[in-house]
């Protein structure tokens, strides 16, 4: 809008995505902003006078700004892509000379392995660009064939939107208590698998737990995430022998060859409707007690 008469001027410059934290340039003639283009978003400038589109900043990753230097030659934003958690970082405009402020969660990289992403490009039938983003497991070797999550990105402007609505979430060997936050907004979609049979030998420890128990059998439970340690409602269990000889590790690990059975048998129960979590219910067992206890390796 021209100040003096108040005419209005739309700007025509080509943009494909969500713009967000508008600022003026310090002389007045341009504008900078982030905009999201199909997975990435970085900072951009608008030249009002020619009506020009500029990248100030070209990441692979999630570039936003957050809060600029009087004279706008530095800047301070958030960074995120599909590997690195998101942590706050200062640099020149343009993201050179980069200095990272906060690291917030070093356990995610410490502790968690990380799924390799690619992001790959559809063009439908009108046109529009359709992005998928393929999450590979960490350890994915070219060529291999693997199960693997297809995530619709795209669309018509690369919108994206913090819309995480899972029918399904679950915990294998993730070894931590959910925060209220997370239980309340995912109320009966949360599953976790665990190496004894609840409700004995909850906690960390269930292996070494039923050794010192001493227990003849042992084995895992698949079982709805509450807000206690373990013990939320039992969907499935197996059943594993304790051995003479038996330590903490051989036990685990046979009880492991049970889990890797037992939980996708549960989830695809859970795919398919045998199973409905909330309230429990299933049409079908989803497996055999007596089987688990004669299988070779178990």
């Amino acid at each position: 809008m021209n100040p003096d008469s108040g005419a209005l001027r739309r700007l025509e410059a080509h943009h494909i995505g969500e713009i967000d934290h508008l600022v003026w340039s310090v002389d007045g003639k341009s504008l900078l902003f982030n905009e999201v283009h199909g997975t990435d978003t970085n900072l951009y400038r608008l030249d009002i006078a020619a009506d020009k589109l500029e990248a100030v900043t070209s990441e692979v990753g999630t570039f936003r700004a957050l809060a600029y230097s009087k004279d706008r030659s530095a800047i301070a934003y958030s960074f995120n892509d599909f590997d690195t958690p998101t942590d706050l970082y200062a640099s020149a405009l343009d993201g050179s000379g980069a200095i990272r402020l906060t690291h917030a969660n070093p356990w995610i990289e410490e502790e968690i392995l990380l799924p390799k992403s690619r992001v790959l490009q559809w063009q439908s039938s009108d046109g529009t660009i359709i992005e998928g983003i393929f999450m590979l497991p960490s350890d994915y070797r070219e060529g291999a064939k693997v199960p693997l999550v297809l995530q619709i990105h795209g669309g018509p402007s690369g919108y994206w939107a913090n819309a995480f609505e899972p029918d399904l979430i679950v915990l294998a060997g993730f070894m931590r208590v959910l925060g209220p936050p997370l239980l309340e907004r995912f109320q009966g979609r949360i599953i976790n698998v665990h190496p004894a049979l609840l409700p004995s030998f909850a906690g960390h420890s269930g292996p070494q737990d039923a050794l010192d128990g001493g227990v003849r059998i042992s084995g895992c439970t698949v079982h709805i995430v509450d807000a206690g340690v373990d013990t939320g409602p039992i969907i499935a269990q197996a059943a594993v022998p304790v051995l003479p000889d038996d330590t903490a590790d051989t036990l685990h690990a046979r009880i492991q060859v049970q889990e890797h059975r037992l939980l996708p048998r549960v989830i695809h129960q859970i795919a398919i409707g045998a199973i409905t979590l909330d309230p429990l219910s299933m049409s079908t067992p989803v497996v055999d007690p007596a089987q688990s206890l004669t299988v070779p390796d178990a």
